[in-house]
């Protein structure tokens, strides 16, 4: 069993809704040996509140604004990290809370790219696209 579990990173602030980010769980174990548990079947992840952020496949998910907290338990040993989503203003696609030239820049900067999902912040009419 491990003594010791570390979540990289120790703390996670999106910029916007429907991000989704990556995270690395490692175990330590007795002797010294630290080891990348983030898809072990043994490990056991829930959020204290699924409305701001999930974990999917080994990657945490903006759902809804909010603060929330993400458990991590691996035999006896518990880990948990805190979890930030901003409030969602449409057009801000930088995260910063402000519509301006910088969020302009971004939708320039993917004219003829496709959206890469369903909440992809830059495609504003929702049609799959981003320009």
């Amino acid at each position: 069993m491990p003594t010791v579990l570390r979540v990289d990173p120790p703390s996670i602030f999106f910029s916007y809704i429907g991000q989704t980010l990556p995270w690395t769980i490692f175990a330590s174990f007795t002797g010294g040996l630290q080891t990348d548990v983030t898809q072990s079947t043994r490990l056991a992840v829930d959020s204290a509140n699924p409305g701001v952020a999930i974990v999917e496949h080994g990657m945490v998910k903006a759902m809804g604004s909010g603060r929330t907290s993400i458990n991590v338990r691996y035999g006896l040993i518990a880990q948990s990290i805190s979890v930030t989503v901003p409030p969602f203003v449409r057009g801000d696609l930088n995260g910063d809370g402000i519509v301006d030239q910088s969020d302009l820049n971004v939708i320039l900067a993917a004219v003829h790219s496709q959206a890469t999902g369903p909440n992809d912040v830059r495609d504003l009419n929702r049609d799959g696209r981003d320009r």
